[in-house]
């Protein structure tokens, strides 16, 4: 079998290739472009992901996203400018048939593989959080069982009236924990 140079290829698919172009959408020429660049196909799918997590701790909101991908589509597919005031937009994107009419102008393949990419971002950024909740629990309970311990060893011949005290001064910071773990040794040593 031969190859086919990429000369050869790209003289053919000159021909074929989908170009910008202007479409009228009621009576307003809107210009397309039916296919983005790897780099605007990036860039299109961390806008999406970035929209649906909000605030300082980066909350994720589920229903941020359709409205997020229709904003971006018409930003990246279109030369429509984007208001600013997201009211605005989402008149723009729900009260009107554009995204739909832009939808069937552009590479929907490429588009429905954009759709796939947002929802694996969202799913392995959704793992990593968990992941890293549990790791964090699982540390936490780790030193909980330690300090049981500790104190079990330290309180084992105490009554229940001294471990009272105990608790008591521990919570009014008149004990620290510094002074616990000193303590400890201390009656490590002895036996």
């Amino acid at each position: 079998m031969k190859n086919v140079s990429i000369t050869k290829f790209d003289e053919a698919a000159k021909e074929i290739r989908m170009e910008k172009y202007a479409d009228t959408w009621h009576g307003v020429e809107v210009t397309i472009t039916p296919y983005l660049s790897l780099r605007n196909m990036v860039s299109f799918v961390d806008a999406v992901v970035d929209s649906c997590f909000q605030g300082e701790d980066k909350e994720y909101y589920p229903e941020v996203r359709d409205f997020a991908v229709r904003v971006d589509a018409l930003d990246e597919y279109t030369n429509i400018t984007i208001p600013s005031d997201n009211e605005h937009k989402c008149d723009m994107v729900y009260g009107t048939d554009i995204f739909e009419w832009v939808l069937d102008r552009i590479n929907i393949s490429q588009f429905n593989e954009m759709m796939r990419a947002i929802d694996i971002k969202i799913e392995h950024i959704m793992r990593v959080r968990y992941d890293n909740i549990r790791k964090d629990l699982e540390t936490s309970v780790s030193r909980i069982e330690q300090m049981t311990d500790m104190i079990g060893g330290i309180m084992g011949d105490l009554n229940p009236d001294e471990i009272k005290k105990l608790l008591d001064a521990v919570s009014e910071n008149q004990i620290s924990e510094e002074k616990v773990v000193k303590a400890y040794m201390e009656e490590m040593k002895k036996q």
